[in-house]
């Protein structure tokens, strides 16, 4: 059986991401069903809803140490921190479209 490393920073990553996705939720949710749909918002939202849960898993993924377990470009290839520059990219699509 798995046990994590790290129980607290996993909820703590856990109990920030859910307190960051309500505004963005509401946010999303306030654009689709507004009479006049806002493309920026809509889009926003659309990228921020994914990114923030992807950049919690490859944040945990760096914290615990998966970037040294495999040093240079291959670990950023590997599945938990790989999520981190996606993620990033997706902060980016996010802003531009607001």
């Amino acid at each position: 059986m798995y046990q994590s490393k790290r129980p607290g920073l996993a909820v703590a990553l856990v109990v920030l991401t859910v307190l960051f996705e309500v505004p963005v939720l509401r946010l999303f949710i306030q654009a689709m069903t507004a009479s006049d749909v806002p493309a920026g918002a809509t889009l926003a939202g659309t990228f921020m809803i994914p990114a923030l849960p992807m950049f919690s898993l490859g944040l945990y993924g760096l914290i615990g140490g998966a970037a040294a377990a495999a040093p240079g470009v291959r670990a950023w290839l590997r599945t938990p921190l790989a999520y981190l520059p996606v993620a990033l990219l997706l902060f980016v699509a996010a802003g531009l479209a607001a």
